[in-house]
């Protein structure tokens, strides 16, 4: 399995987890949307030290270090994204009036 597919595998991992997260508790999620902005950009934020773990997790480690990094930080950072933009998107919808969702 190359790099690209086991990323692209990961992404989508992260997105249902994101979003199951999202829907199964909906009390969680920021309501504004400042606040929604926040959290989004604190998860891409989280997303550079993940793929600095993961590099050096690989370097000490090799694939076993490949591994913990890759369930231990870059799945997290990835669900933590996909979940702030679920929140993001709830918030532009409460924007155009309350009875969009």
């Amino acid at each position: 399995m190359s790099g690209a597919n086991l990323a692209q595998i990961y992404c989508v991992g992260g997105a249902l987890l994101g979003l199951w997260t999202f829907a199964r508790f909906p009390t969680l999620a920021p309501k504004t949307l400042p606040n929604a902005m926040l959290v989004l950009l604190a998860s891409i934020a989280g997303l550079a030290p993940a793929s600095q773990i993961l590099g050096w997790s690989i370097g000490q480690a090799g694939e076993a270090g490949a591994f913990l990094a890759l369930f231990g930080a870059v799945l997290p950072a990835l669900t933590a994204l996909f979940w702030a933009s679920a929140c993001v998107l709830r918030a532009f919808c409460g924007l155009l009036g309350p009875g969009v969702r």
